[in-house]
């Protein structure tokens, strides 16, 4: 309704030559603002690392704990997921007796049966000591080029004998797509750690295929492109009528 009233506005001045100039301005302005959005509608997709698996915990509610010993590992499966991952965030905290810092050593796998398969990419990351779960990051670089098969996420504990590593976990089966391997024993079918896969930034037509799933699965998705569809129209219409408005005008002969 404001955008409509700033065109209406514009519209119905009484001065025929100023307003023809003003409508003039308004719709370069508006044309250059919407060109703008565009580009960044289009580079957005390429740049940002859409989230392929969310495993996290809405709420306390069956949210817990898992406690991995010294060279001890769990796998998490993946699932099926339309593109590698370049990015996995995980909940972990290191308690250690000393204070010293742990490290964390996972794999990506190709699982064939069970946890058994072909390593993908691998790695170690270190983690500092404390008590408090917090977010780590992965980074599989380079990801892996081909997606559509399933993914599994091995994790092991390299702390010494003295700590302990805790990674955060739900029991409310949060990710249908997942199974939880406990040193190597298959864990409850609804268990699962807290993880967020990412996908890689550059535009693919398997991450434009995950970007429409996502968009289409869950209603607040669209619900959240329309209200920012319209607060852009509103800023875009009202900005563009002020800088019109205070721009100097032709006299009218």
């Amino acid at each position: 309704l404001i955008g409509l009233g700033a065109a209406i506005s514009l519209w119905g001045r009484p001065e025929p030559a100023s307003d023809t100039w003003s409508r003039h301005k308004f719709v370069i302005g508006a044309a250059a603002i919407f060109a703008c959005i565009v580009a960044v509608a289009v580079l957005a997709p390429r740049l940002y690392k859409w989230p392929l698996a969310d495993a996290r915990a809405d709420t306390l509610a069956g949210a817990f704990q898992m406690v991995v010993d010294d060279q001890h590992s769990i796998v998490q499966e993946l699932g099926a997921l339309p593109v590698p991952p370049s990015r996995m965030d995980l909940r972990i905290a290191n308690r250690s007796a000393s204070n010293r810092p742990g490290v964390l050593a996972w794999r990506l796998i190709e699982p064939e049966e069970g946890i058994s398969g072909k390593i993908l990419r691998e790695g170690r990351r270190e983690i500092p000591a404390r008590d408090h779960l917090a977010w780590e990051t992965i980074d599989i670089a380079p990801p892996v080029q081909s997606g559509g098969r399933r993914f599994a996420l091995q994790l092991i504990a390299d702390v010494g004998p003295d700590a302990h590593l805790r990674i955060g976990a739900t029991k409310t089966d949060r990710y249908e797509e997942g199974r939880l391997w406990i040193d190597g024993a298959l864990g409850w079918p609804d268990q699962n750690i807290e993880f967020v896969a990412y996908s890689a930034p550059e535009l693919t037509r398997g991450k434009l295929l995950a970007m429409w799933h996502a968009f289409t699965s869950y209603w607040r998705w669209p619900l959240l492109f329309a209200d920012i569809a319209i607060v852009m129209t509103l800023l875009t219409s009202v900005s563009t009528l002020l800088v019109t408005a205070a721009l100097p005008r032709r006299a009218v002969r």
